[in-house]
This record gives C-alpha cells, structure tokens and sequence, in this order.
C-alpha cells in the first residue's frame, strides 16, 4: 500500500470569524440596492401617474395603479 500524503498547513489561513467578504463591501450592496429601488419607485410612479392621468373617466384608483406598477418592476 503506498504511504498516504500529508497535506501542507496553507500559508494563509482563512479568518472564518470575518466572512468571506471584502471589508467595506457591506455599504456598496446597501448603496446599490438602495439607488437601484429608489430609481424603480421614481419609474413605477411616473407610469403610475401617467395611466391614471389618461384615464380620468375610468374610476381606477391611483393607489392600486401604482401598487400595480412596484410589483411588476421588481419591488
């Protein structure tokens, strides 16, 4: 049987007690995430406005309308 080989310590263990990320990366997820919803809220109330403003006769409700518009834009 031939002999088993020893695996080497790594020269640069992983520090498991800090994650796996980047320091600071934190605050750019957040950033991102935060501008991208704020630029989908702009554009789900401007169709929002937009379809409400062109069917004044129909009886829709704003709220619904653009309630309607978040959850289709990812929201």
């Amino acid at each position: 049987m031939p002999p088993v080989a020893r695996r080497e310590p790594r020269a640069d263990p992983i520090d498991h007690s800090k994650g796996l990320r980047a320091p600071g990366s934190g605050w750019r997820v957040r950033a991102k995430v935060t501008e991208r919803s704020a630029i989908a809220t702009v554009l789900a109330v401007s169709i929002a406005a937009q379809t409400y403003l062109s069917m004044p006769d129909h009886g829709h409700s704003f709220g619904r309308m653009l309630a309607w518009q978040m959850t289709t834009s990812g929201l």
